[in-house]
């Protein structure tokens, strides 16, 4: 009623990895703006399609192993993406029963895995730096296993372990770029500028997930 007060109380359930933000919108300016964020996630969306296909086809072509597991990886990450944005309950598998947040735990866990070996084969590490490589195969490996614990059991500590060891190996992929680029690799250098947005973009992600820093667009 007009010229009142109301108080609204949430109740929220914590589960690992699951990001809760509330924001009061009036109707007119949800909707202009909803419909402004469904139009740049499908281009977001298209474009990651896309470079997975061109991927693909570049593997059939070379069958250099550094292909096939970034489309691995850029499918996952799609799944990962879709899920934190809810686009797969809302229109992929909205009837399904089955436990979601343990497949994606699942993919989640597949994912840092799969960018490690990305990174391994991209940047020939068994060449230029047989210890950085081991080291991270040894975090990704970790942060594998924290992860895949997260799917049974649900405590902050895994939380923590899980995405401290996963930023950790993008920066220790951000380290074997810059060695092997001074080794006179040129593609290495296209590397530590990708994965120089990775970085930051994790770490401010995964600080949000953990409480450290607010929870916003920014992060996401």
């Amino acid at each position: 009623a007009a010229n009142s007060t109301s108080t609204l109380i949430w109740r929220v359930e914590f589960k690992p990895l699951v990001q809760f933000r509330a924001t009061l919108w009036q109707p007119d300016d949800f909707f202009e703006t909803d419909q402004i964020q469904q139009m740049v996630y499908g281009m977001l969306y298209g474009i990651l399609v896309v470079m997975a296909l061109y991927n693909l086809f570049l593997y059939f072509s070379t069958k250099q192993k550094s292909y096939i597991y970034y489309v691995l990886y850029m499918v996952s990450a799609l799944y990962i993406m879709a899920s934190d944005l809810g686009h797969t309950h809302q229109y992929i598998l909205p009837t399904k029963q089955w436990d979601k947040l343990t497949v994606y735990t699942l993919v989640y866990a597949f994912n840092v895995f799969l960018f490690s070996q990305f990174c391994i084969y991209f940047l020939d590490l068994k060449k230029y730096s047989l210890p950085l490589m081991n080291l991270i195969r040894a975090v990704a490996i970790s942060c594998f296993a924290s992860v895949l614990l997260l799917a049974i059991y649900s405590n902050f500590p895994l939380v923590f372990i899980s995405l401290t060891t996963a930023t950790l190996l993008y920066i220790l992929a951000l380290i074997a770029g810059i060695i092997v680029r001074k080794a006179g690799v040129t593609s290495a250098g296209h590397f530590i500028i990708a994965i120089l947005i990775l970085v930051f973009s994790m770490a401010a992600n995964n600080m949000a997930r953990l409480g450290l820093i607010k929870n916003n667009s920014f992060t996401e």
